[in-house]
């Protein structure tokens, strides 16, 4: 079984979630959710999760954007 944690925005709940070695850690690039990463987490900081977590990133395609 594979686990994934998703919805991450703050470093302090990030660290916490590191500790615990889940396969994937979820950041939600949909401003409308409330789970949006926005500008709360520095790329500086997600490159210093460990590379065997792997990072995913939830993206809504929202009409008219790409029509």
């Amino acid at each position: 079984m594979k686990i994934k944690v998703c919805g991450m925005r703050q470093q302090g709940n990030i660290e916490e979630l590191v500790a615990l070695k889940p396969n994937f850690i979820g950041f939600i690039f949909y401003e409308k959710s409330p789970r949006f990463v926005g500008e709360e987490l520095s790329e500086e900081y997600v490159k210093t999760i460990p590379k065997n977590i792997k990072k995913v990133g939830v993206f809504v395609c929202q009409p008219g954007i790409y029509s």
